[in-house]
């Protein structure tokens, strides 16, 4: 397979792998928490999320700069989310925080297969 066509399915795989990772979390969130609850889950989904779909867009490619890709795009995903409807003023900062957490844990993560970096 040609490495821009693997690169590019590693990274739609990556970003979808994240968004069910982290609707699967807001859906638990709302059978179990309420209020402040929901924005912490919110906050905790995108860092698992951002480690499951950089460490699966890093796997697939071979590629571990990806996980970096794979984070940008949610969060640009998530300031989309952020500017629809009124957030709490801690969620952004300690949303992106947890972003960046979970894509160094990727990164680290996936040292063991990346032939590249």
């Amino acid at each position: 397979m040609k490495s821009w066509l693997r690169i590019t399915l590693a990274l739609i795989a990556g970003v979808f792998a994240s968004g069910l990772v982290i609707a699967g979390v807001e859906m638990l969130a709302h059978t179990v928490v309420e209020g402040t609850g929901l924005f912490v889950a919110a906050s905790i989904g995108l860092g698992v999320g951002a480690i499951v779909g950089g460490t699966a867009s890093s796997f697939i490619a071979k590629n571990r700069n990806l996980v970096w890709v794979v984070g940008g795009a949610l969060g640009a995903l998530s300031l989309i989310n952020v500017f629809s409807f009124e957030h709490p003023v801690w969620f952004v900062p300690v949303a992106f925080l947890l972003l960046g957490l979970g894509c160094f844990v990727a990164f680290s993560l996936s040292k063991k297969w990346s032939t590249q970096a």
